[in-house]
């Protein structure tokens, strides 16, 4: 990790795997993820602006809850990593108490972060996780866009089923999400019923396969959030 040795560093637990996915996201907005020892640290210039270790740790919730957002609608195999209650600066540990979740429900990331939304004369290919980015940023600006990643935040029941009524509603309802998607009636009436219903209640012919109900829930939220972080 580069930085200064004053610089807030907040602790990150979860899967070695997915520790790397959110590293390799964050780090095109300017974080870092270091490994001491068998410990994992967030560093970053957004997190260097703040005074105290409180601030440090509600930035680091705010911005590691919208990267298992983004990623767990990017990946179905995606595992939610956590801050940890470590914080250090420079020789100093800091164990703090996890903040409510209740406390974070504000918009994503209010302190200002680098991101990879900046304008090119000369247009260049895309950057790996620039789509995601441009999620995170659209969930700043956009409640209805904010409103979708909550659901992969919060631990709500079946979440891409949250997720479709939300951008059914928003769209203006069955038909315009058939005509959005290019999906016949038929599989939309199957997509539907899979989506919504536990597995062992499925019955074919009537129902999808339940992976690909789930992926094809994951396509439309991913065109969805596509247009809205567009229209930013």
């Amino acid at each position: 990790m580069s930085g200064d040795d004053e610089d807030w560093r907040v602790q990150l637990t979860g899967h070695a795997f997915d520790i790397d996915e959110v590293e390799a996201l964050l780090s095109t907005q300017g974080f870092a993820i270091e490994q001491q020892d068998s410990e994992w640290f967030l560093s970053g210039p957004a997190l260097s602006v703040c005074e105290t270790s409180r601030q440090a740790q509600l930035l680091a919730i705010n911005l590691i809850e919208t990267s298992n957002a983004v990623l767990s609608l990017s990946r179905s195999d995606y595992r939610p990593i956590q801050v940890g209650a470590k914080i250090l600066r420079g020789d100093s540990i800091n164990i703090a108490v996890l903040a409510a979740t209740a406390e974070l429900r504000t918009k994503a990331l209010g302190v200002g972060v680098v991101t990879s939304a900046t304008q090119q004369e000369n247009p260049q290919p895309p950057r790996p996780y620039e789509r995601q980015n441009r999620w995170m940023e659209a969930a700043r600006r956009a409640s209805e866009v904010e409103a979708v990643l909550n659901l992969f935040i919060s631990g709500t029941d079946n979440p891409l089923w949250r997720a479709f009524e939300r951008i059914r509603k928003d769209l203006g309802g069955d038909n315009q999400v058939r005509q959005f998607m290019d999906w016949g009636k038929t599989r939309y009436s199957r997509f539907r019923k899979t989506l919504n219903s536990p597995r062992h209640e499925l019955e074919p012919p009537s129902s999808l396969p339940h992976p690909e109900a789930e992926s094809m829930a994951r396509e439309l939220c991913h065109k969805w959030l596509d247009i809205k972080s567009a229209a930013q």
